[in-house]
């Protein structure tokens, strides 16, 4: 979907909410496709560190999220939480 949107990968930052294993492959297929970078938020700050570092990212503590999320081109939630972590009001 973001090759879609943006035509291309290249260059573009890639903000990971949630660390599990579908970020990682979110992380991985990005990355593989171009995307510079990655960082990564995760209520488990430890394991954002290990997901980040597995893919050269940064991690990024989550009560920070809100403040750093406009260093990326692209952001992917993928956490079991019923409700968005982004709306008109976070952004």
């Amino acid at each position: 979907m973001a090759k879609k949107i943006f035509g291309s990968l290249e260059g573009k930052h890639v903000f990971l909410v949630g660390a599990g294993k579908m970020s990682e492959l979110a992380a991985k297929h990005l990355l593989a496709h171009g995307a510079a970078s990655i960082f990564v938020a995760n209520r488990t700050h430890d394991r954002a560190v290990e997901l980040a570092g597995r893919f050269h990212g940064e991690a990024i503590r989550f009560d920070e999220l809100y403040d750093t999320a406009d260093r990326a081109d692209i952001v992917i939630s993928s956490t079991e939480r019923p409700t968005p972590f982004f709306d008109v009001s976070t952004v």
